[in-house]
C-alpha cells in the first residue's frame, strides 16, 4: 500500500470538507481504530481498514472512480470488494418508533 498515493487520490474530495470531515479527521480516527485494532489483538486486514477510512466519504458519490484507482493499485477483486462494503456501511440513524 503506497499511503502518499492514497492521500494525493483522495485529496481534492476532501479539499472543501471542514475540519470534522476533512483528511486530518479520517487520519485522526484512523490512528485510535488501528490502536484498538493492535491492543485488541484482532485479525484484522489493516490496508482494507486504511482504505475504507479514507474512501467513506465520499464512496457514495465516487464509487467507480475509487473502483478504478483500487484497481490501478493491483488490489485483487475480493479485497476491492471488502474496500467498497466497509466504506460504505455507514450507520443509518434510526428514530425509535413511538
Amino acid at each position: 500500500m503506497d499511503l502518499s498515493s492514497l492521500k494525493a487520490f483522495c485529496n481534492p474530495y476532501y479539499a472543501d470538507k471542514d475540519i470534522m470531515h476533512n483528511l486530518s479527521h479520517i487520519e485522526r480516527v484512523l490512528r485510535l481504530a488501528l490502536d484498538m485494532v493492535d491492543k485488541g489483538n484482532y485479525d484484522a486486514k489493516r490496508h482494507i481498514l486504511i482504505y475504507a477510512a479514507y474512501f467513506h466519504g465520499f464512496i457514495y458519490d465516487y464509487e467507480s472512480e475509487i473502483i478504478f484507482w483500487l484497481r490501478k493499485q493491483d488490489l485483487p477483486q475480493d479485497e476491492i470488494d471488502h474496500v467498497v462494503k466497509a466504506a460504505g456501511n455507514r450507520r443509518k440513524v434510526v428514530s425509535p418508533k413511538p
